[in-house]
């Protein structure tokens, strides 16, 4: 467990420098220098390193070079490596675990955690590359303002259905080890998803639809409803009404994220609905 909770310490550490240092070389070296150090102790195989460091060289030519046709073909294998890293299941890869099989309570299932090494490092260094940091007290103060509401009419859309549905049921708890919930919840899975979804995918939907189909009144609309249709799909594993809460949750992080255009929104309304769940109802979901 030491082992699992020092790698996370060091994986999160990555995350959260992106916006302690200036310099995003930092962030990305930590990364991939964790990527190597998973993969010498045996939790991700060789293509998953592979995967990691074709991933790396996509960013970087991505943001460097200008050519159009080059950077749209970029943009298709940053998709594709990005939905493998999401998927995981990559062979002979496997996450650091962190919570394996525990109930939170007597009325919760159980809940498997840990690492998507993957997941995580890809999330890290697509953010590093191509996101623009809140960085001023101002910025930062807009973004919670603006957070919030958004927030708060999500729990109300999700949680009211869900438990008339027998989804979850209320449920209280701080349970031990929530911290290790947390970084994981905040600064790999929020971040990841986040980056991925709404910073790379519907930013570049917003822009086919604005610039390229002169959509400009529909392109909003339109990069948020794809987005949250492909971020629900991608829940499904988890069931069909998994797959519609992602869905409606999509819509919101799209919102939040669009009306700043600030990857911090979208990051920590996802991160506020997933703690919130965590607390006060049962996590994942309701089973005897």
């Amino acid at each position: 467990m030491l082992t699992s909770e020092l790698l996370q310490g060091v994986i999160c550490f990555s995350s959260l420098s992106i916006w302690i240092f200036s310099k995003k070389e930092i962030s990305i070296a930590i990364a991939i220098g964790f990527s190597f150090l998973t993969f010498f102790m045996g939790f991700i195989s060789y293509p998953s390193l592979l995967l990691i460091v074709l991933f790396a060289l996509s960013c970087h030519f991505y943001i460097s070079l200008q050519n159009k046709i080059i950077r749209f073909l970029l943009t298709l294998l940053i998709a594709f490596f990005a939905a493998i890293a999401m998927k995981g299941g990559i062979p002979f890869s496997n996450p650091v675990p962190i919570f394996e099989g525990i109930k939170f309570s007597s009325i919760s299932a159980p809940f498997w955690m840990g690492i998507n090494i993957e997941k995580a490092v890809c999330g890290i260094i697509l953010t590093a590359y191509i996101i623009k940091r809140a960085k001023t007290f101002s910025e930062w103060k807009t973004i919670f303002k603006e957070f919030i509401p958004v927030l708060l009419i999500l729990i109300i859309l999700l949680f009211t259905p869900a438990i008339f549905t027998g989804f979850v049921k209320l449920n209280y708890k701080i349970p031990d080890g929530m911290y290790l919930f947390i970084l994981n919840n905040l600064l790999l899975t929020s971040v990841a998803e986040e980056v991925f979804f709404r910073g790379f995918l519907q930013k570049k939907l917003f822009d086919i639809f604005s610039i390229n189909f002169k959509m400009k009144e529909a392109a909003p609309l339109l990069s948020i409803l794809i987005t949250s249709v492909i971020f629900g799909l991608g829940h499904l594993y988890s069931g069909v009404l998994m797959a519609i809460f992602a869905f409606i949750a999509g819509i919101g992080y799209g919102y939040a994220y669009q009306k700043s255009w600030k990857l911090e929104s979208a990051i920590l309304v996802h991160f506020g609905l997933n703690i919130t769940h965590f607390i006060f109802f049962t996590y994942p979901y309701y089973k005897i």
